[in-house]
């Protein structure tokens, strides 16, 4: 199992770093549009909805990231507007959601057992994500937010396989995954900041060891990572729920597409609606 893992993100690495340092945005709205959709696929396979069904609820998910891109292209991402304040206090309450279902899991099994509000559940989940990548990806400095917030996922994700494999004993969430661990997520936010430190300290030398700089390095990597272990435990209760190991089998070794990106899909929805929240407020 790890030698697939392995193997697969041998293959996977080089991929995503030459599209995200070298694609135009045309391209990277391709390469992301087509993991969401085959993630949204995945979604309504988890309830074992019928092929037609699928297919319909990947053009919905579609037609809703088209939604939102053109309602903030119209805007030009004023904040003065409500209806951008509406759509991210929309996102935050939505993963507040998440949180008490993860925390009073199995009490909330017999809701999600309908497939109208599993596949509901998966716009709410999808659709800002989704948005949420290509708008981070639109920026000035779009490759490198990018790049950190997915390093920040990944690196997250090994630290908490490993520290957990050899050092977990405390349950994180056993009603919803047994086998992640207090110490797993120690171990994620202890890598993290390893190498943001490794990485500041190259790139600001010295000055990396300011007060400030710290704080600010220390308080977004133990929010990124949270978010990120919100993301990866809200797909697991789904899978739970309907008694399902993998969403799929693309991927060697990782399950499908939504069992790799579940950790991503947290941040991309989470993350642009707190900049924006801090920079215009």
């Amino acid at each position: 199992m790890l030698k697939q893992r392995i193997l697969t993100a041998v293959v996977l690495i080089p991929l995503i770093a030459l599209t995200l340092l070298y694609a135009p945005f045309a391209v990277f709205t391709v390469a992301s549009t087509t993991v969401f959709a085959i993630a949204a696929w995945e979604w309504a396979s988890l309830a074992n909805c019928s092929r037609i069904v699928k297919i319909c609820y990947v053009l919905v998910c579609s037609l809703g990231v088209g939604a939102l891109a053109g309602i903030c292209d119209k805007l030009n991402c004023h904040y003065d507007y409500n209806i951008l304040k509406i759509l991210d206090v929309l996102t935050i309450c939505w993963w507040l959601v998440i949180v008490i279902a993860v925390v009073t899991y199995p009490k909330i099994k017999t809701i999600l057992k309908s497939k109208l509000l599993l596949l509901v559940a998966g716009l709410f989940t999808l659709v800002p994500a989704w948005h949420g990548l290509l708008v981070c990806f639109n920026d000035t400095n779009g490759r490198i937010i990018v790049t950190c917030l997915l390093a920040v996922s990944i690196i997250a994700d090994t630290g908490a396989y490993f520290s957990g494999k050899y050092f977990g004993k405390t349950p994180l969430a056993p009603q919803v995954s047994p086998k992640k661990t207090v110490e797993g997520l120690a171990g994620a936010i202890i890598l993290n900041v390893i190498l943001a430190f490794m990485f500041l300290f190259v790139i600001h030398g010295t000055n990396a060891l300011k007060t400030y700089i710290i704080f600010q390095a220390l308080f977004n990597i133990f929010c990124l990572v949270i978010i990120a272990a919100l993301g990866d435990l809200w797909e697991s209760l789904v899978k739970r729920v309907y008694n399902v190991k993998d969403s799929g089998s693309i991927l060697p070794g990782h399950g499908g597409v939504l069992d790799r990106i579940d950790s991503h899909i947290a941040v991309f929805a989470v993350f642009p609606v707190c900049y924006r929240i801090i920079y215009y407020f």
